[in-house]
């Protein structure tokens, strides 16, 4: 069985259960009045050997900075505004374009030494980071790993989840970075993960395609379909 809980059914392990998809594999359920920033979790418990553990969503927009682990519902909101870039996207990656890529991982690119040498934020990095490699004749940013990650330490080669980390801010501020760092004709993508299977280990996707699938639904509840 797969039950869901969290604030709002003051984390009842077992209250509210997801119904099995025949034998899919599939789970799904949908709880009503769940708003967003709640967090959540999943208890599966196995038919095997009395199994059963705490788990975050794979699939969740956000989640809680490590070492807290909850899942948080959010939604993917956001005015790109990125008409122009999109406009010379073929030109820039033109088989016959240069191409000069300059790799960055945001947590360590670059700190605030006057406040205990912490990380910028997605928001603090976009323009910094945008002027930098301009300057520098770099036409392309790829951003090391930015899934969310219990240990900092592994650079985001041991991934929790899929959303991007919210050790440096929101969703919509991972969104606005990739905006300010396009805007000066760098473009941004990021290495889907490194050293784990051939399928996903030179996978490259574009940041302004919408690849999760956790939803806030119009009537206020919470929609939820995985797998187990």
């Amino acid at each position: 069985m797969v039950y869901v809980m969290g604030d709002f059914n003051g984390w009842n392990k077992t209250s509210h259960a997801l119904r099995s998809r025949a034998v899919s594999g599939i789970w799904e359920g949908f709880i009503p009045g769940v708003e967003k920033g709640a967090k959540y979790k999943f208890r599966v418990c196995s038919r095997y050997q009395g199994y059963h553990v705490d788990k975050g969503d794979p699939f969740a927009f956000h989640g809680e900075t490590p070492p807290l682990t909850a899942s948080i519902v959010w939604d993917l909101d956001y005015l790109w505004n990125d008409e122009a870039w999109t406009r010379e996207r073929s030109r820039q990656n033109d088989l016959r374009a240069p191409m000069s890529i300059y790799e960055v991982h945001i947590g360590s690119w670059m700190r605030v030494p006057e406040q205990e040498s912490r990380s910028l934020s997605y928001r603090e990095m976009a323009p910094k980071l945008a002027e930098y490699v301009t300057r520098l004749g770099f036409t392309h940013v790829e951003f090391l790993p930015v899934m969310e990650h219990p240990f900092y330490g592994s650079w985001v080669m041991n991934p929790s989840v899929l959303c991007a980390t919210s050790r440096y801010g929101t969703p919509q501020d991972f969104m606005s970075s990739l905006i300010r760092s396009t805007s000066t004709g760098s473009e941004s993508s990021w290495t889907g993960s490194l050293l784990t299977s051939p399928v996903t280990s030179t996978a490259s996707v574009s940041l302004t395609e919408p690849t999760f699938m956790s939803t806030l639904t119009p009537v206020r509840g919470f929609s939820r379909t995985g797998a187990a």
